[in-house]
């Protein structure tokens, strides 16, 4: 008995450990995302590459059937590269559309219409091998702050739960294909450590196939990450919740018509 409870010790330990060091080499942390304004253009720069690099922001829809459009143009126009940055649009744990190219070739342009307020969160990304300025507006939103808008309960979409394990099967597209996964949470429990296994574990799909984890208010909190530089088939996580409710943990794949198998895990990190 002594015996078993030294090793679950030195476990929990090794788990702290390792939870640690990659929380301090990823530097992950939840982060609000600017509120864009009706018809105020925001700007950024992306650096690209294999694993992606994301600005994220969020709008206020008032509802009553507005027509809402967000806009985004990019400084790279290179049409080799055309499917490597844009951005896609999210509601509270699904995901909504994504910006197409406009007739003209000038940008990447989102429509929505719907009769409830709601709020949406748009990431911005670049996989290309270079870098490219950009800029995103935001037209027939509201000019409200996001917590006055309560989210409706008919258009929320129930992620399959994630308590301990799941597994599934997901197949990509140039656009991103997504699975959404409900990850229950307390502001006062312990740290959340979530590990994705997938296959196929080829390196040319680095950057690919991976999962974002999102806060209960549509915030994103932390992206999985790989433990090393030369590990492929594998993600870990490990963030602290200040929010109770469900997290969702967003598994997605870039790689068109590619099935990718993927087996998600979550523990506590118990602290003593």
């Amino acid at each position: 008995m002594k015996s078993n409870k030294s090793n679950l010790t030195k476990a929990l330990l090794i788990l702290v450990a390792l939870a640690t060091l990659l929380t301090s080499a990823i530097g992950v942390s939840a982060e609000t995302q600017p509120l864009l304004e009706d018809g105020v253009a925001q700007s950024g720069t992306l650096v690209g590459g294999e694993a992606g690099s994301y600005d994220y922001y969020q709008v206020v829809y008032s509802g009553d059937d507005v027509d809402m459009t967000i806009t985004a143009t990019f400084g790279l126009q290179d049409a080799s590269y055309a499917d490597y940055y844009g951005f896609n649009v999210y509601g509270s744990y699904d995901y909504t559309g994504k910006g197409y190219p406009e007739a003209d070739g000038a940008g990447y342009e989102f429509w929505y219409r719907g009769e409830d307020a709601r709020t949406f969160t748009i990431e911005v990304f670049n996989f290309a091998p270079k870098g490219t300025s950009y800029g995103i507006v935001a037209d027939g939103i509201a000019d409200v702050a996001v917590e006055e808008v309560a989210e409706p309960v008919a258009e929320a979409i129930e992620p399959e739960a994630l308590t301990s394990a799941v597994a599934s099967t997901l197949i990509g597209n140039t656009g991103g294909a997504y699975a959404q996964h409900a990850l229950p949470a307390a502001s006062d429990g312990d740290d959340i450590c979530v590990t994705m296994s997938f296959s196929p574990a080829d390196p040319s799909f680095v950057g690919a196939m991976g999962f974002e984890i999102w806060a209960p208010n549509g915030d994103h909190v932390a992206s999985g990450m790989a433990p090393s530089a030369d590990s492929f088939g594998q993600l870990w996580v490990t963030f602290a919740p200040d929010q109770t409710g469900n997290y969702a943990v967003q598994v997605y794949n870039y790689t068109d018509g590619v099935a990718m198998n993927y087996a998600l895990t979550v523990a506590e990190i118990v602290s003593e």
